[in-house]
């Protein structure tokens, strides 16, 4: 498995949002803390059950972190990097999280450090022909707000800031599995999905947060 992680925090980066709405307000923020059952709302889950486990366990009350926002594709778009795989056909998702607490959206020491920690554990899992990357982004949280007339593909340097926001870090997670067929490539997005999942678990078991 390809596994790493980069920190994009420029001007002219993507900054994610909690919560968000598309310009048009077709697409939306989805709080699956307070309402599971909102999951089936999300279009990306549709023949991709991982998914809905995942952001149904990350979701749980208990549970550090939060989801916002994720999407789903299939490409035969194959970087150099990925060329090791021998593969021509890569399924991919990304899902934008965020941490519960406060002080935790407000460290970017501690974002690094979990990161590296996740990259760590998936470094020991199974070989298979799938790849993780980790993005530290801007985040923008919108205290009191039901939603937000932006979309989260803005950068920081464009986005209205109203003065009770808060601006701290999150992460987006792209996951992609690798085939020669969509079938096979769609199955081991599946297998490194559940293989992430398992190292935030393990990852957040092993720290404190407030």
């Amino acid at each position: 498995m390809l596994v790493d992680y980069v920190v994009e925090l420029g001007e002219d980066d993507p900054v994610l949002e909690l919560p968000w709405q598309s310009e048009d307000g077709a697409l939306q923020f989805h709080n699956l803390k307070l309402d599971p059952a909102l999951v089936d709302r999300i279009s990306e889950i549709d023949g991709f059950p991982e998914l809905r486990s995942f952001l149904l366990r990350i979701n749980t009350d208990s549970f550090p972190l939060q989801t916002l926002k994720c999407d789903t594709w299939k490409t035969q778009d194959i970087t150099s990097e990925e060329e090791l795989f021998t593969a021509s056909w890569k399924a991919c998702c990304y899902v934008d999280f965020v941490f519960v607490s406060e002080p935790e959206q407000q460290s970017f020491a501690n974002h690094e450090d979990f990161t590296k920690k996740v990259c760590a554990l998936l470094n020991r899992a199974p070989e298979i022909s799938a790849s993780v990357e980790l993005i530290i982004r801007r985040a923008v949280f919108h205290d009191g707000c039901e939603g937000s007339c932006l979309s989260s593909d803005r950068n920081l340097r464009r986005l209205p800031i109203a003065s009770q926001d808060r601006v701290g870090f999150g992460i987006t997670a792209y996951v992609s599995g690798f085939g020669e067929s969509t079938d096979s490539a769609l199955r081991l997005r599946g297998i490194a999905l559940n293989l992430f999942q398992n190292a935030l678990i393990q990852a957040t078991n092993s720290a404190s947060f407030d």
